[in-house]
């Protein structure tokens, strides 16, 4: 049996295109020689449609489009894919909608089997909408002899063996990351199953790929089954998808694998028989040989009765690699942004722990791709083409401009410059010689006089009163403003340019740096900041093997790029940070180090640690960390206010579920 996986880039809400991908790709796949093929999870409706399956025009438009996919079928090709479907004989209480993975064959759906584990937690809240299959041992359906298992994303995920020694990298993970009862698999293959399908929609997250793929691998070799597993690819609003779809042998072996990042079509071959005769006489694996977590150039797909590629050495399962500590980041320059009041936090105390290396996991090519997946998805999938971008001279700018670039070419990117008294000179030419050298359209406004204009205004209102905090958020609003109005006579939108340490912090202005239709950089950390900056500039000057998974928006890889061997001014990367709002003014007067900062909250956010506990591990005094965490909760209020964020790490703050208005303090 001949197995294609099809990993899609649905669009939420495009029913009428997302079959039109599903058709396309099963007649690619039927061209080549395939009986089945599998799409991800939701791939009809998108994932995830969240309150628009409240519609009853949704699901009636998802439910009858899946039957005219299975109607226009090619002959000899049944195919698995994800939609909606209402429970039949519903009880009045409870969801009245299902999670379904749809069997369409002979000309109609054959099957509609539900999800059983419905994840609630972090990003996911499919309890809210959908009724939990009770019965996981009977989503089997026939194809001649073999029995095929049909499982949807978490449903894959609780093998108690698995988590009792394998790494626990999970978005759930706090205690122990088994939160359900029963083991879908299992069921299926008590019931007969020699291959297992997984329809996915796993959302990508900063080390998970080399997890999903130790979790199929000991499936497989545990149930002694073939296990497929097709994965979604690309940008929903803030979650992202890296594909990366697999399939194995009962022995393990990794037999395809699709790209990063990008759409694909990969197969596979199964005995029909059973597992055991089946691992015994061997698969016949197409498309393998990929190297794995890496990202593959784009290919055209293989003629039908093309001879399959030898096959790749059966990879040996190992445990996550250990984080290797990086460098302290250099420090960074300007950015047109001002903290709100706050406390100091005794900058004194933190500097004695200055050098102390942050720990992380990160996969600086990974990240990059995603975002600009992110970025491109986002503008193609709202029908916008144009990003105005604040450029301050600083490191944020820069790499969110430097991505941007790279999603949607030069020409669909506007720089903008706003200095005021207290910028320096330095970081006004280093927000024009990064423009340069991406090749955008870079706006010079300077702001000092509408900003005179602002306090002569407010002057009988502020009289009496000193210069404080209020005076530096003014400037940033007024940058906000300007960018907003660019945006709007330009038929564009804003990018905002913050990062997690510093919406962490609360060391940002509410309708200032934080406008902007989507935050690009905010769910990673000041040092990942300066990896992606560091990348860039390796990339540019040819030191490095890493590369995209594919040109985006007809750009090249350092589209734009005018200085050979730097894309980002490294005066930005080594300057030291500051939102020159003030004179003289330096991040490190109000935070700790960066490096220092990001060890302490990526113990709290990602890790979850008591603080004692973080206080032990980060080697700095308890009540440093007491007073940051402090800043954390009290800037709640903020984070709320945040546009939508690219999620790339375990902990984002799109997940997060705090309350604003609560007086726990730790």
């Amino acid at each position: 049996m001949k197995i294609a996986i099809a990993q899609t880039n649905s669009t939420v809400g495009d029913v009428e295109g997302n079959a039109r991908r599903i058709g396309e790709f099963t007649e690619r796949a039927h061209r080549q020689g395939a009986t089945l093929i599998v799409f991800p999870e939701l791939a009809l409706p998108g994932y995830p449609p969240l309150d628009l399956l409240e519609r009853a025009s949704f699901v009636a438009r998802c439910q009858g489009k899946a039957d005219a996919i299975a109607a226009q079928l090619p002959p000899d090709i049944a195919a698995v894919f994800g939609n909606i479907a209402t429970v039949p004989d519903a009880s009045p209480i409870g969801p009245r909608l299902i999670n379904a993975a749809v069997v369409a064959e002979h000309g109609r759906i054959s099957h509609r089997f539900a999800k059983s584990l419905l994840p609630t937690y972090d990003v996911f809240d499919e309890a809210r909408y959908f009724a939990a299959n009770t019965a996981p041992g009977e989503t089997v359906f026939m194809m001649g002899n073999t029995r095929i298992g049909v499982t949807i994303c978490e449903d894959i995920w609780n093998d108690a063996e698995f988590w009792s020694t394998g790494e626990r990298l999970r978005d759930k993970a706090f205690e122990a990351p088994m939160v359900y009862a029963v083991d879908p698999v299992t069921r299926l293959v008590r019931a007969g199953a020699s291959i297992i399908l997984n329809l996915s929609a796993s959302p990508f997250s900063a080390g998970k790929t080399k997890v999903r793929e130790q979790l199929l691998t000991h499936a497989a070799r545990k149930h002694n089954v073939f296990v497929g597993y097709a994965n979604l690819v690309g940008g929903n609003d803030g979650l992202l998808f890296d594909g990366a779809s697999m399939a194995f042998a009962p022995s393990g072996a990794l037999l395809a694998q699709a790209h990063h990042w990008d759409e694909d079509l990969i197969f596979f071959e199964a005995e029909t028989t059973s597992a055991a005769s089946s691992a015994a006489s061997g698969p016949t694996p197409l498309n393998s040989g990929r190297a794995h977590g890496l990202p593959t150039p784009a290919r055209a797909p293989e003629p039908a009765g093309a001879p399959a590629p030898a096959p790749a050495p059966a990879p040996a399962p190992a445990p996550a690699p250990a984080p290797a500590p990086a460098p302290a980041p250099a420090p960074a320059p300007a950015r047109a942004h001002a903290p709100e009041p706050e406390p100091a936090l005794g900058p004194g105390a933190a500097r004695t722990s200055a050098a102390l290396s942050v720990d992380h996991q990160a996969d600086d090519v990974a990240i990059r791709d995603g975002l600009v997946i992110g970025i491109r998805d986002y503008f193609q999938k709202t029908g916008l083409s144009l990003a105005v971008v604040g450029l301050s001279g600083g490191i944020d700018s820069a790499v969110t401009a430097y991505l941007a670039v790279r999603a949607l070419g030069s020409q669909g990117v506007v720089g903008v410059s706003m200095p005021s008294a207290f910028s320096s000179t330095g970081s006004i030419e280093d927000a024009a010689a990064l423009a340069r050298n991406l090749g955008i359209e870079c706006l010079h406004i300077p702001i000092q006089r509408t900003f005179e204009s602002y306090l002569e205004t407010l002057e009988p209102t502020f009289r009496g009163r000193p210069r404080d905090v209020t005076e530096e958020n003014l400037q940033s609003r007024i940058r906000g403003a300007l960018l907003m109005a660019i945006a709007n006579k330009r038929g564009g939108v804003v990018l905002s340019t913050g990062n997690k340490s510093e919406s962490a912090m609360g060391y940002c202005t509410l309708y200032g740096d934080t406008a902007g239709a989507l935050s690009v950089l905010g769910d990673l950390y000041k040092h990942q900041v300066y990896a992606l900056a560091r990348l860039a500039n390796r990339e540019a000057s040819g030191n490095t093997a890493a590369s995209s998974s594919a040109t985006h928006a007809g750009s090249s890889p350092n589209a734009g790029s005018r200085s050979e061997g730097e894309v980002i001014p490294e005066a930005s990367i080594t300057k030291p940070p500051s939102a020159e709002l003030a004179p003289n003014q330096k991040d490190e007067d109000t935070l700790p180090p960066y490096p220092l900062l990001d060890h302490v909250l990526e113990l709290f956010i990602e890790e979850r640690l008591d603080l004692d506990q973080i206080a032990l591990r980060a080697q700095v005094p308890l009540d440093l960390v007491q007073a940051i965490v402090r800043r954390v909760y009290a800037n709640e209020f903020k984070r709320r206010q945040l546009p939508p964020t690219l999620r790339v790490s375990r902990r984002s703050w799109t997940g997060r579920r705090y309350p604003v208005v609560q007086r726990f303090t730790e």
